[in-house]
């Protein structure tokens, strides 16, 4: 995917011109991942120490290799205390193959992880998108071939597993799960608790029954699972309160509030 962007987001250098890349690969936490995305920048800041003026932004989309591969990394970076451990390289790549930008930062943010929505369907899976907040980015001038990630296993729209305490019965028959956004605001220093999106899923309205007794706080798994059956994230769900339960076209939808979350492998 061919992406655009103001100076690769290093309007941080007042840099004027337009970068163009037909993919990005991310160097971080020991991983190398390609990505489709941005780097974007909202306002211009300082290239000696964090950035003070405006909020600078990396935003990223992956398939299953970024989501697997980055998982330790998102494990550690999501959290009250909002860490800031991310140090990072993110590289374009043009279309020969070739380095034609490069930021290096330090102590990032994780502002944003956003997992796509699944209906059950054999079709391939949406994009994880990551949003990350740079301190201390550097431009570095390097050339030359950059060599290509490896590919992560194929993923589809029917690539999740969700169990509810209590409720696997019922849910074995999910067909349908909505999109998870976890995302975290740096302030002072820190980002207190993470805010989490209400998780939506659907199933037959004939496997109903174990939800009439969902009354109160309940704890959850999501496993993001590839078509070869190995396990792309774990999400940890806790304090899930059933806010809703309809009836529309032979499903039952059910929404619910999350408390926290917790990401990883295992």
């Amino acid at each position: 995917m061919r992406g655009l962007t103001a100076g690769l987001g290093f309007a941080v250098f007042a840099i004027a011109t337009t970068t163009y890349a037909d993919s990005w690969v991310l160097e971080a936490s020991g991983a190398r991942v390609e990505a489709n995305g941005s780097a974007t920048s909202d306002k211009a800041g300082g290239d000696t120490g964090p950035i003070k003026k405006g909020r600078d932004e990396i935003v990223l989309k992956g398939g299953s290799a970024m989501l697997r591969d980055l998982a330790p990394m998102l494990a550690d970076a999501i959290g009250k205390d909002c860490p800031r451990n991310v140090n990072a390289n993110l590289i374009a790549v043009g279309g020969d193959g070739n380095e034609s930008a490069r930021m290096s930062f330090a102590w990032a943010i994780v502002t944003e992880v956003a997992f796509p929505a699944f209906d059950g369907s054999a079709t391939p899976a949406s994009e994880v998108t990551l949003k990350l907040e740079p301190q201390f980015p550097k431009r570095v001038f390097q050339k030359g071939a950059v060599a290509k990630p490896a590919a992560g296993p194929e993923w589809k729209k029917s690539g999740f597993k969700l169990s509810i305490d209590g409720l696997d019965a019922s849910l074995k028959a999910v067909k349908q799960l909505g999109e998870l956004k976890i995302s975290q605001t740096p302030s002072g220093g820190s980002c207190g608790a993470a805010t989490i999106s209400d998780l939506g899923f659907a199933i037959p309205a004939s496997d109903t029954t174990a939800l009439a007794g969902w009354k109160d706080a309940k704890n959850g798994v999501i496993d993001y699972v590839a078509a070869d059956g190995s396990t792309i994230l774990k999400v940890k769900l806790t304090g899930l309160k059933k806010k809703s339960q309809t009836a529309e076209g032979g499903m039952t939808k059910i929404t619910a509030s999350v408390e926290a979350v917790a990401l990883g492998r295992k």
